[in-house]
Formats: C-alpha cells, structure tokens, sequence
C-alpha cells in the first residue's frame, strides 16, 4: 500500500464516529527481571521493577479508534469495584467519554493481569465474571446503543464473551446499524454467531471460522470453503480471517479472496493486536474504503502494535513511518 493510499484513507477518518459495543476490561502489567530460580520450587523469581494499568477489550478497540483520528462512543459494563474505578480513571486519561458504561452493583470488572519478565509473559491471571447482563442492564445497553448509532458512522461489535454482549444486544445493535445504513463489523469469541447475522463484516481467526462453520481447515481450499460456509449462514458481506504469522485472508460474497501477509517486522507482543485491527478496518469503512483497501490499512496497523509491548495503539503517522521503513508497497 502506498504512502499517498494510506494518507488517503486516514483523511477519511476526521469527524468519523465508531459506536464500540463490547466488553470492556483492565489489562494489568507487573513487570520485572529474572536472575535465578527459586528454591522453594523450581519457578523463577520475578525482581519486580514496574506495575501499570491500560485500557484493555472493547476500550482499547475504542482507544485505538481515537488514536487513529477517530471518535468513539463505547458502550459496555464495569462493576462497581477497584477495577471498575481504575478503567474510569484510565478512559478519563485517554480522553474517552465513559457516559454509556453502565456501572452494574455486584458485577466484576474484567481485570487480566499480565506477569513479564524482561519481554517474556511467565503467567495471565483472570479474574472476570463470564454471565450475561440481566434484562434491566440489557435493555439499558440496547438503548444507549441504538442513540448512538443513529448518528455514527460504524458499529464494531467488540465480543470477548464476558456477558455484555447478549443475543438480544447484538441483534438490535446490528438492526440499528443496518436502519442507519452504516457498516458494522463483528469480533466476536462467541460460539452462537447467528445474533450477528447481517454485519458487514465479521474477523475471526483460523480455529475459530473452523469451529463456526464446522468445516475442517487443513489448507487453503479448506479454509475459503469455510469461509464462504460462514458467509453465506450469516449473510455477510465478507469475511476477514486473521492468520497470525502468515497475515490475513479477505473472502468477499462474490467469491473473492484477497491474500494479505504480515508486514516484516520485530515482534514483541502480539497482546491487543486483534484490538487494533478492528479499529482500523471499522474506523477505514466509516470513512468510505473499500473491503480490500481497509483490510490492507488494518494489516499495517496491526503491524505497528505488535511491535511495542502490552496492550498499545497505532497512529496513522506510525503506520506511515512503518511502510516507509519497510522500502516496499504492503
């Protein structure tokens, strides 16, 4: 992708509004070194040198969409617990409106605490609360979703499968979008897909279009039948499955297929890069790309992320250094 492409597409992105519904969470570092092993059991002993908190889940989708140029509306749940209170804290410092995260009394706030040594993850722990918002804070979502949409650009559904995003939450959300006329991508870990039905686009990995579509992928001709299994149960536009190392594969409705390879570059965490892609293919259909076009500018974002460690952001002015760096079109 050239340069003057991709400073094309990002011009697209000034007064976009991307309606980010999903579960948000806290994404927890303890950071440190490791020398010696202990001997009380044959772990390694963490010499503890930093402690930071980011915006993780639908909010790091949300806080990418606004570090690309964007502006974001995000709508989830949070308890109202210290996590709850420290993923206030950390939209207030993004920059982010947290007026449509329902604060929920007794639930727990998503919170993944990451532990690494020098680079290297030694252990995630979760704790989180996996049941579906009740039918009073679902209607609730339901609402302040479809307020938003009816004057957004996008929608991109950001689903870990944590509870906020219900069927009934999804299905509404997605029939507001489509009332509106905007795109909606879907990036879901659900295993019942058939609420997203309709979305313009959805982004799944390998295993998980494998388990969807219940079409063994074992090569290529696996997965674009798989894909095109997918497409056609839901009614989408197109289909973009990410493949880690080797990039990303785009299935359009028409049958076509766009094969994008990862961009060369030094991995040093992969952590919330699935988060990027989706802001950036969302916020670049907002903003009047096409399929492939956004598929490209997000496969470059990603890129940008997987660089850095821990949950990050890209900026257009990274991506554009990125390609640059890179002495080729992407």
């Amino acid at each position: 992708m050239h340069r003057g492409t991709i400073e094309a597409i990002a011009r697209g992105f000034a007064g976009k509004r991307v309606v980010v519904l999903g579960d948000v969470m806290v994404d927890e570092f303890l950071r440190g070194t490791v020398d010696r092993i202990s001997p009380e059991a044959p772990v390694p002993v963490l010499q503890f040198c930093e402690h930071t908190f980011v915006l993780g889940g639908a909010a790091n989708v949300a806080h990418n969409v606004a570090a690309l140029g964007g502006t974001p509306a995000l709508v989830g749940v949070v308890g109202d617990d210290d996590a709850g209170i420290r993923l206030g804290e950390q939209l207030a410092a993004a920059g982010l409106a947290a007026d449509d995260v329902v604060s929920v009394a007794g639930r727990r706030t998503t919170l993944k605490t990451r532990v690494l040594a020098h680079t290297q993850h030694v252990v995630r722990i979760d704790r989180e609360e996996l049941t579906p918002v009740s039918g009073r804070v679902e209607k609730d979502l339901i609402s302040r979703a479809q307020a938003l949409i009816a004057d957004a650009d996008a929608l991109l559904v950001s689903d870990y499968n944590k509870g906020t995003v219900t069927g009934t939450v999804a299905r509404e959300a997605i029939s507001a979008a489509r009332k509106a006329r905007v795109p909606v991508v879907a990036d879901t870990k659900h295993h019942r897909v058939k609420a997203f039905s309709r979305a313009t686009l959805m982004t799944p990995n390998v295993r998980e279009v494998e388990e969807l579509s219940r079409v063994k992928v074992t090569n290529d001709a696996d997965l674009a039948t798989a894909a095109r299994a997918l497409i056609d149960e839901l009614d989408l536009e197109a289909l973009l499955v990410t493949r880690a190392e080797e990039g990303m594969s785009l299935f359009g409705r028409d049958g076509d297929r766009l094969d994008v390879g990862a961009v060369a570059t030094e991995v040093h965490d992969i952590t919330g890069a699935g988060d990027t892609v989706a802001a950036a293919l969302t916020l670049a259909l907002a903003g009047g790309a096409d399929l492939e076009s956004a598929a490209l500018f997000a496969n470059l974002a990603a890129a940008v992320v997987v660089r850095k460690l821990g949950t990050a952001t890209a900026s257009v002015d990274e991506v554009v250094v990125l390609t640059s760096a890179s002495g080729r079109d992407c």
